[in-house]
């Protein structure tokens, strides 16, 4: 997994928003016999013995719809879209006045400058997203009365939001911690707490996100998969343990683990979100993932007793040659310019003819029109495409300098410095094919290995297909005597 993730040579930008929010203001249209002012007054939200009114969700959702229109340039006219989103707006908010609930009970407050700034910055991005002033204006006016009532809309929305961050930053209340240590399965006798299961499933989530694909699953199955994942990996500890195989501080840091790379691709901030989302606290995270650690580094010990038992014939190491023959075929090695700039491409190339290679390399490596510039080393035919390999191999000897165009990637501006149009004899290569023989193998009988470890644990699933929001709302339910009302909010 962590190899796959090591593979991607881009940067990924955090793709979390806020939330899909959004309709038209509605206030009591259709509606016969209501009067609009008592309405307003109607409670759409008790909590902690506080009334919460149809106006202030108006107000909130006001200010949401507002935000949608200014960020998408998108509004739905659909009837039951709208309904669909002013009930999830709805939802929201509930949650959001529970969250402000627990960070004033611990004693914390937001800061008042901070919402200024990033109503401001909001407010200045809104202004600029419309093309004409008439725009902007007309959206505005479509969900209040007065700029000045939309502005103060808009910052009871982000009041509330960073409510929501204040609470993702601060530790988690005791009875929430509950939640995560409940037992979702056990594991040769040894219990798993819930906090595993929800921390492999914010991992898997953030790995797929990462390779471009998607889990394919929906909530109760993504957790039953995290469950048989933590149960895995309890059972490979188990292992451990009882066949004095050591798990030491220094295995665990050199080892590395998938969730640090993915905590440098995503950032600190996007994992803190999942996790407070899960209600997993610091120290319950920072355990699941030294779980999830000791876990990988059993399974790469394992690799490695596997490894050693394979002793392959000459005869099995030749046909592992032959079958993967392209492997020792013959090289090139060179450097390149990639750019998509072709008349960039045509200047790089006369300034290395002339001044030679290396001098035009390092004279523009950092130019912003060059999309790589680098040694690719040693390389066989079959690691490249063949718009660039044909050239390269066929057509240029060492000490050439060309310009290579691929379809793909554009414009190469290439310098042959070595050439091995021999490639390598079994014999020249035989611990390399060894390595490469184990490297095929290895994979099988490390499976079977692990799926022995696993078939002779006692596996017990018991509690874990609890949302952590299902269990957040019950939990919160009768802490703040919490009472909704939404039929009312939605009318």
């Amino acid at each position: 997994m962590r190899q796959d993730l090591m593979k991607k040579h881009k940067n990924l930008k955090t793709a979390l928003t806020l939330a899909l929010l959004a309709a038209f203001l509605i206030q009591t249209a259709g509606c016969l016999g209501v009067n609009p002012e008592k309405d307003k007054s109607s409670v759409v939200l008790k909590i902690s013995g506080q009334n919460i009114t149809k106006g202030d969700f108006l107000a909130y959702y006001a200010g949401y719809a507002f935000m949608y229109e200014a960020r998408s340039q998108f509004f739905p006219d659909l009837p039951e879209a709208v309904r669909t989103l002013k009930s999830e707006c709805f939802e929201t908010f509930v949650n959001f006045h529970i969250l402000k609930r627990e960070v004033l009970a611990a004693g914390k407050d937001v800061e008042a400058a901070k919402v200024q700034e990033e109503f401001d910055k909001f407010w200045e991005e809104a202004q600029a997203a419309f093309p004409t002033k008439e725009g902007f204006e007309t959206a505005a006016m479509r969900h209040a009365s007065s700029e000045a009532d939309l502005k103060g809309y808009l910052k009871e929305v982000f009041e509330l939001i960073e409510y929501s961050v204040a609470f993702e930053e601060m530790d988690l209340p005791g009875d929430l911690k509950g939640i995560g240590e409940e037992v979702a399965a056990v594991a040769g006798g040894v219990d798993i707490p819930r906090y595993i299961v929800y921390y492999f499933v914010i991992r898997d989530y953030l790995y797929y996100y990462a390779m471009g694909a998607s889990a394919g699953m929906d909530q109760s199955e993504s957790l039953k998969a995290a469950t048989i994942n933590a149960a895995h990996s309890q059972a490979y500890i188990n292992y451990a343990n009882n066949n004095n195989i050591s798990i030491t501080d220094e295995d665990i840091e050199s080892g590395g683990s998938t969730m640090e790379l993915l905590e440098s691709l995503f950032g600190e901030e996007t994992v803190n979100s999942f996790t407070a989302g899960f209600y997993i606290s610091k120290d319950q995270y920072e355990a699941a993932k030294r779980f999830d650690a000791m876990a990988s580094v059993v399974e790469l010990k394992l690799e490695k007793e596997q490894r050693e038992l394979l002793t392959p014939s000459d005869d099995e190491l030749k046909t592992h040659y032959e079958e993967n023959i392209e492997k020792y075929d013959a090289t090139v090695s060179a450097y390149h310019f990639l750019t998509e700039d072709e008349e960039f491409a045509k200047q790089v190339y006369d300034e290395a003819v002339r001044d030679g290679y290396l001098q035009a390399y390092e004279r523009h490596m950092a130019d912003e029109r060059v999309d790589q510039a680098i040694d690719l080393g040693k390389f066989t035919r079959s690691e490249m495409i063949v718009d660039f390999a044909t050239p390269v191999f066929d057509e240029m000897q060492v000490g050439d300098i060309r310009i290579v165009e691929t379809a793909e990637y554009g414009y190469h501006v290439v310098y042959v410095y070595e050439k091995d149009e021999a490639g390598t004899s079994f014999e020249d290569a035989r611990e390399e094919v060894l390595e490469s023989f184990k490297d095929t193998a290895v994979g099988s009988l490390l499976q079977a290995k692990l799926d022995e470890i696993y078939k002779n644990e006692q596996i017990t699933e018991r509690n874990y297909n609890v949302a952590p929001t299902d269990a957040f709302d019950s939990i919160m339910q009768k802490k703040h005597n919490i009472k909704t009302y939404p039929a009312v909010a939605l009318r």
